[in-house]
């Protein structure tokens, strides 16, 4: 079995790069292969819940809307009422067909976030966790450049 993880640097909500590399966790889980989405870098603050908020992330926040949504429908096989409304459903519906969804731990600690602020969507993973996702994959999408994060 095929092993792909979707490394997820550093996203914005509308970089068309965050949706095709969605688009391709979906393809490979289609294919048949092990899928990880992993959230890691500047892009681990999108899954910090919000407890004001009825624990709602930053992807709950990044809308998919209009023709995005309608092809976005297109491309997964669902009506538009069925597509995903914002990023954190995507995400959803990815771990929904099976795509294991995981943040570097590592990376949470840099940006003073503890576990409990994560969404529980996401399996908390070591630095060394990562490394042996890294390894034992096939295939490696990364979306985003990293910055150095301010300590």
């Amino acid at each position: 079995m095929q092993h792909h993880v979707v490394c997820l640097l550093a996203i914005s909500a509308g970089d068309p790069q965050f949706m095709e590399a969605l688009d391709e966790g979906v393809n490979t889980l289609r294919g048949g292969a092990k899928t990880v989405v992993l959230f890691d870098a500047q892009s681990v603050p999108w899954l910090r819940v919000h407890p004001r908020r009825e624990n709602k992330t930053l992807l709950h926040d990044a809308e998919i809307t209009g023709e995005p949504r309608e092809a976005l429908a297109k491309r997964l096989g669902v009506p538009v009422a069925n597509a995903p409304r914002n990023y954190f459903e995507y995400v959803q519906y990815l771990a929904n067909a099976g795509a294991k969804v995981v943040v570097n731990r590592t990376a949470m600690l840099q940006f003073g976030l503890k576990d409990e602020e994560i969404h529980p969507i996401a399996a908390r993973f070591s630095l060394a966790q990562v490394e042996i996702l890294f390894d034992e994959s096939d295939y490696c999408s990364v979306v985003g450049e990293v910055s150095k994060v301010r300590q």
